[in-house]
């Protein structure tokens, strides 16, 4: 099977390629240039309809924002350190193959590649909506930054209805991830959609942070 087949590859790639250890640079961190690589790639997320592929563009902009903007300081020069667990890390990569394959074919839904991916997401997805909705270890900057979001939103559109539309984890997860969906339950009021994605994308940019800085002391 294709998956099975990419996965193999993906698993002797990593057995292969030993990273050195490196320590990143909080202090030093380019906050403006992070959130401009997120706001380029939010444009580009914003016109996938499929909130499965949005979930993986967001996570492949949020590590490349990452590298990019924040240095390191190399502290060991074997042993492979992850940012994420190694079946993770293949989870991601394979959807990462298998979503360029379908693309290239031109993204038909009724398409094999369509499907492979679809069943190669319900690995993964759950792994982002813990992330961006549950996570006990974020659980304060989560209420910290969501809490104003909520109360936002409710102000405009009141409490019934935000509990009727945002019921779900993957409701919460679209809303955070893009939410220009929610323009219709958000009055079509572009101010407050531009409002609302600000306070997401500042959301998103502080449990990332976060969770770099756990997985960090982790591997000290």
């Amino acid at each position: 099977m294709e998956i099975a087949s990419q996965m193999t590859k993906i698993r002797k790639s990593n057995q292969q390629n030993k990273k050195a250890k490196y320590k990143m640079q909080w202090e030093q961190i380019d906050k403006e240039g992070y959130n401009s690589i997120i706001q380029n790639s939010i444009t580009s997320i914003e016109t996938e309809k499929d909130v499965n592929i949005q979930l993986d563009m967001l996570v492949e902009a949020m590590t490349k924002a990452g590298k990019k903007t924040i240095p390191t300081k190399l502290l060991q020069t074997k042993g492979p350190k992850w940012k994420a667990s190694p079946e993770v890390l293949i989870i991601l990569n394979a959807c990462r193959e298998i979503y360029k394959k379908w693309q290239s074919v031109g993204k038909t839904k009724d398409h094999v590649l369509a499907i492979e991916l679809k069943k190669e997401k319900k690995n993964g997805n759950e792994d982002v909506t813990h992330f961006l909705t549950t996570c006990p270890i974020l659980s304060t900057t989560r209420e910290k930054y969501f809490s104003e979001i909520r109360e936002i939103i409710t102000h405009e559109i009141t409490a019934e209805n935000w509990n009727n539309v945002f019921k779900n984890k993957a409701a919460i997860s679209q809303l955070i991830v893009d939410c220009t969906k929610y323009k219709e339950v958000l009055n079509n009021s572009n101010k407050l959609v531009n409002v609302i994605e600000n306070k997401t994308r500042n959301l998103i940019f502080q449990l990332h942070m976060d969770r770099l800085k756990i997985l960090e002391k982790k591997n000290e």
